[in-house]
């Protein structure tokens, strides 16, 4: 078995000494100054400790706590759901002027959200390369109706 070259290990070790760039940093705490976001990061630090802790299940005051660290993502998740319908309202409503029949196509909120952003406002649907966002058949019906849409 070949052994690394030294300057090779050398640089991994400068690598993993390094604890981030100021830039990062920066962007972490104004990530974190977000007002909506101080609650769900709250909520994602319990996770961690919850996960952490290695004390018994049996103490009535630990299953509380559980209890209420899953009623608080459960809250959560509901929250993100809500965010990503709110979201993809938001650009239904806008992008119907342009391709009204998109939505019907497209069902998922992620995805429609991916196809509204590389359509654009292009015309000519033979330009947007589609691929890897859309299966084969879901390009070739966007495609052909495209074609025909009454849209602007």
């Amino acid at each position: 078995m070949a052994a690394f070259p030294e300057s090779f290990l050398d640089d991994l070790n400068d690598l993993s000494n390094n604890k981030g760039s100021l830039i990062d940093d920066m962007i972490i705490d104004e990530a974190l100054s977000n007002d909506d976001l101080g609650s769900h990061v709250e909520i994602m630090q319990k996770v961690d400790e919850t996960l952490q802790k290695t004390s018994d299940l049996l103490n009535g005051n630990h299953v509380l706590e559980e209890y209420e660290l899953i009623i608080a993502c459960n809250a959560l998740t509901v929250d993100m759901d809500n965010e990503i319908h709110r979201v993809q309202s938001f650009l239904c409503d806008n992008y119907s002027a342009k391709f009204p029949d998109l939505e019907s196509l497209v069902h998922h909120p992620i995805d429609y959200a991916r196809a509204v952003k590389k359509i654009g406002n292009e015309t000519d649907m033979t330009r947007v390369d589609l691929q890897g966002l859309l299966s084969s058949a879901m390009i070739m019906v966007v495609s052909v109706i495209a074609s025909t849409t009454r849209g602007r």
